[in-house]
């Protein structure tokens, strides 16, 4: 199963979020507000790239 991994660079105005599978494909590059709906979306979201993607793998290391 191929891993997929989420990076969060904390802006001061607005987070952006990247996700990428294990060959640094781009599955999800999105700005975002510091709103928790949008926050709830992202996470629905991520997880919707896991189910197409692969599966999440957690990691404190940076993808870049």
């Amino acid at each position: 199963m191929t891993k997929i991994r989420a990076g969060v660079d904390i802006g001061k105005m607005h987070p952006h979020v990247v996700v990428v599978n294990e060959e640094g494909e781009w599955l999800l590059s999105r700005r975002i507000e510091k709103d928790e709906t949008e926050l709830l979306a992202l996470i629905g979201d991520i997880r919707r790239c896991a189910v197409i993607g692969g599966a999440l793998q957690p990691s404190e290391t940076p993808v870049c």
